[in-house]
């Protein structure tokens, strides 16, 4: 894996090939998945509950998948993919212009 939007793409096959889209089965998904990519359950939730939620912290996240249901959940993911790709670039070379500019005064 490359980074974040890697993972997420990852994240976004494995749940929405999931049968089941109840808590249970979802963190047993999660879980041999992260053991499978030689990562820990937090290498995997954190990000996931970043890109769902917008915040580090929620209520459990294997829960919160089940409320917002598979379609929300793999639209927010795409959603969270799209923001990585395209603005967070933008965001990191106004960052360096930014530096260059103090540098210069």
């Amino acid at each position: 894996m490359t980074g974040a939007a890697d993972l997420l793409i990852q994240l976004s096959d494995v749940l929405n090939g999931s049968v089941s889209f109840r808590a249970e089965q979802l963190e047993k998904n999660l879980r041999q998945f992260a053991e499978n990519q030689n990562m820990s359950a937090g290498q995997v939730i954190h990000p996931l509950r970043l890109a769902l939620i917008g915040h580090s912290s929620s209520p459990g996240i294997f829960e919160v998948l089940e409320v917002l249901g598979r379609k929300k959940v793999i639209r927010r993911i795409g959603r969270a993919v799209d923001y990585i790709r395209t603005v967070i670039p933008g965001l990191i070379r106004n960052l360096s212009l930014l530096k260059k500019y103090k540098r210069g005064k």
